[in-house]
C-alpha cells in the first residue's frame, strides 16, 4: 500500500514547532511598531503633550534645517526668566537644557531621514527593543517566559505612550537600553548548541572559546555604543 505523500512527517512538524516562538515574536514586534506609528500619525502635526517634547522637537528641527542647536530669540523684550521648560536664554539665543543629547540625536536623525521620518526610526528601535528583550531573557528563563516578557513589554501602557511621543527621551532611552542588553548577553553568554538546545536545561558557556574574536569585539563595541547613547 502506497503511503500518502500529503501526511506531515515528524521532522517537518518538529521544525515548524521550533520556529513558532520566533514567528510569534516577530509578529509581536511588528504589531508593536505598527501601533506606535498609528498613534503617532494620527496625532495632529505640531501637537505636543509636554514642554520638554515641544522643546526637543523645536531644537531638533533647527539642527536639521540650519545645523545650529542654538535658536534665535523670537521675543527679545521678555526677561531672561520667562522661558518654557526645557529652554534657557543665553547670550547667543535659546539653548536646550535637560536631556540635551535628545535634540542632538533626533536632529541628526532628521538630517538623514527627514523630520517626519523620526517617528519611523523610533518605532523601528522600539520594535528592535522587543526582540532584544526576548533574546536577553531567553538564556535566563527559556523561550516561553521570554516570549511572555516580550508580550508584556510590547503591550505595556507606558511603553506604548512613550513610543507614540517620539520627541520625548523615554522611548529612545528604553529601546537603546534593551538593545545594549542584547549585545551584553552576546558578550556574557552565546547561544547554546543548536543540536542540544533544551529550554528545560539552560547551560551557560563562556563565549571566548566558541565565538570568533571579531564577533566578540563587535558585540562589546555595540554594547558600549548603545549603552552610551
Amino acid at each position: 500500500m502506497q503511503e500518502n505523500s500529503n501526511v506531515l512527517q515528524p521532522p517537518f512538524i518538529v521544525g515548524v514547532s521550533a520556529r513558532l516562538p520566533k514567528i510569534l515574536l516577530t509578529v509581536i514586534a511588528l504589531l508593536h511598531g505598527g501601533l506606535l506609528l498609528f498613534l503617532t500619525v494620527n496625532t495632529a502635526p505640531g501637537f505636543y503633550n509636554a514642554p520638554d517634547e515641544a522643546a526637543n522637537a523645536m531644537f531638533a528641527r533647527g539642527l536639521k534645517e540650519d545645523g545650529q542647536i542654538i535658536l534665535p530669540q523670537t521675543r527679545g523684550d521678555l526677561p531672561r526668566s520667562v522661558t518654557p521648560r526645557g529652554v534657557s536664554k543665553g547670550a547667543q539665543g535659546l539653548i536646550p537644557v535637560g536631556v540635551v543629547s535628545v535634540p542632538l540625536i533626533l536632529g541628526s536623525l532628521a538630517k538623514v531621514v527627514g523630520f517626519k521620518g523620526v517617528p519611523f526610526v523610533i518605532a523601528l528601535l522600539s520594535s528592535l527593543g522587543i526582540l532584544a528583550w526576548y533574546h536577553f531573557l531567553r538564556p535566563l528563563f527559556g523561550s516561553k517566559l521570554a516570549t511572555l516578557g516580550a508580550q508584556i513589554l510590547a503591550l505595556h501602557p507606558f511603553v506604548l505612550y512613550w513610543g507614540a511621543r517620539p520627541f520625548m527621551p523615554n522611548a529612545l532611552f528604553i529601546a537603546l537600553t534593551l538593545i545594549s542588553l542584547f549585545f551584553l548577553s552576546r558578550v556574557l553568554w552565546p547561544k547554546s548548541s543548536r543540536h542540544e538546545r533544551n529550554d528545560a536545561t539552560i547551560v551557560f558557556e563562556k563565549p571566548f572559546p566558541l565565538e570568533p574574536k571579531f564577533r566578540r569585539r563587535a558585540s562589546s563595541s555595540l554594547f558600549g555604543l548603545c549603552l552610551g547613547l
